[in-house]
């Protein structure tokens, strides 16, 4: 590994362990917020380790809301993982278990971070694998959510290991080992999160693009993610009546209808803002009317920028990251459509691309200059923060 690497996963390591320590738990006074659904999530770990047995949430949401049950619906693979870690931190340090498993959490943010820096810099450059690592280390998203008790931790390492096993596939050729990989990175990402099911079509696009895997590759990645999931949705089938029990977790369906057009504004709005900087406790501060609206031209100019370089360097890539982004965002307005849910964190599963997109716009506007990028992109880092804390 080069030095650049060791240097920006540290400052991923100290950073996620700051916030580790700096949020609280529930709502108590802090310069960084609380996430408000930590404590469900943590609780998801708690049952498992007290009972040994999925839990079963209420059907009502705001009972499940009291009681910090409303994550219970989620798929279990996280929590799994998660229970050695409030296991031993029980048992070694009583009290402080929260912290044990924040640093799981933490782990496999780093984990996903190594692989997207390997991935991109084995078929992009070293330059471009250092840019993007400092854009996943310090960037709002990814550093928010590898720091606390989420799923979304072990979602954004999945993501990566799509992101790294996507490329390989798409510019190296076909490889039975990772294929095999591959279906149980895609059973895995559904055991995580339901969103993750947005990168199956990819995963199978790619493999008819690639001759080499016969019919019969192609059929066994279309059944075997969902016969492996059949576990859980039976779990949810005799719990709730439901293979996905949607409801469950975001409540009653509300579609958006003349009488309140306004919410879709305000859902972008949301989302546009959580995209940069997930953390709206501390939104609304005067200097926000002019960082939000310059970083939202600035990251789709970019963007923009991006997809024109990646069509040019390798447009079976460019593709791939078309059809993921594009899938992902039906999926959201599916969601935002239907439901008070506008987070951009639902971008998860294709945030590696994202993620390299925007850096090869900013490397074609600094004209491949490292220290200008890294310095354009610390930028786009920073002033959300500067908008907050002045």
């Amino acid at each position: 590994m080069s030095r650049s690497f060791w240097i920006l996963i540290t400052l991923a390591f100290f950073s996620r362990l700051f916030l580790l320590f700096a949020v609280p738990l529930d709502h108590q006074p802090s310069a960084i917020p609380y996430f408000n659904d930590e404590a469900a999530h943590l609780n998801y770990v708690k049952y498992l380790a007290d009972h040994h047995d999925l839990p079963v949430q209420t059907t009502s949401v705001q009972v499940g809301a009291e009681s910090n049950e409303y994550e219970y619906y989620q798929p279990p693979l996280y929590y799994s993982l998660m229970q050695p870690f409030y296991t031993n931190g029980r048992r070694l340090t009583p009290g402080f278990e929260l912290y044990w498993v924040r640093f799981g959490s933490l782990i496999l943010s780093l984990a996903g971070l190594t692989t997207l820096f390997l991935a991109v810099r084995r078929h992009f450059g070293q330059d471009a694998a250092s840019a993007v690592l400092l854009s996943g280390a310090l960037a709002g998203i990814p550093l928010r959510f590898g720091s606390l008790v989420t799923n979304d931790s072990l979602l954004f390492c999945l993501a990566c290991l799509f992101f790294a096993a996507a490329l390989h596939l798409a510019l190296s050729g076909f490889d039975r080992k990772l294929y095999w990989a591959s279906i149980l990175l895609m059973t895995a990402g559904l055991w995580t999160k339901v969103s993750f099911i947005v990168l199956l079509p990819v995963f199978w696009g790619l493999l008819y693009y690639r001759k080499e895997a016969h019919r019969g590759y192609l059929m066994a990645a279309l059944i075997l993610p969902f016969a492996g999931l059949t576990p859980w949705l039976l779990h949810n089938l005799n719990a709730y009546g439901s293979l996905l029990p949607l409801t469950v977790g975001f409540g009653h369906v509300e579609y958006i209808s003349v009488g309140n057009i306004g919410r879709l504004g305000m859902s972008g709005v949301y989302f546009l803002r959580s995209f940069h900087f997930p953390y709206d406790l501390i939104w609304g501060g005067p200097v926000d009317l002019v960082v939000y609206p310059l970083l939202i031209v600035g990251s789709a100019a970019l963007s923009y920028t991006g997809c024109r370089a990646l069509h040019r360097l390798s447009r079976p890539v460019f593709w791939i990251a078309a059809g993921a982004i594009g899938l992902n965002g039906l999926a959201y307005l599916s969601v935002i459509l239907r439901y008070y849910q506008s987070e951009a964190r639902f971008f998860l599963p294709v945030f590696p691309f994202l993620l390299l997109l925007l850096v090869l716009g900013t490397q074609l506007v600094t004209r491949n200059r490292l220290h200008w990028t890294l310095a354009l992109l610390g930028l786009w880092i920073a002033l959300p923060w500067f908008a907050a804390l002045v």
